[in-house]
């Protein structure tokens, strides 16, 4: 019961925590392996990688929806875009 609880606390609208998760972890909460949720958001051209970066990106009209957020990370402190 109390891991359940837990699942449920990552979906609460509760502002003072973020909610947003990693693409790896989604896969994961989806019973996917992160490889074939990234390879599906990539096959649907929701997301893509640049020649001279190893990070996924997602495409603007995604982000102007509110479904992907980008960060830049600067050491540990992510400053969102």
């Amino acid at each position: 019961m109390v891991a359940q609880k837990k699942q449920l606390d990552l979906f609460d609208d509760d502002s003072s925590h973020s909610t947003d998760l990693p693409l790896s972890t989604v896969g994961k909460m989806l019973q996917l392996s992160p490889q074939k949720f990234i390879k599906a958001l990539a096959d649907r051209k929701m997301i893509f990688k640049r020649k001279s970066s190893q990070a996924w990106e997602a495409y603007q009209t995604f982000i102007a929806k509110g479904l992907f957020r980008h960060y830049t990370y600067m050491g540990n402190t992510p400053i969102f875009n």
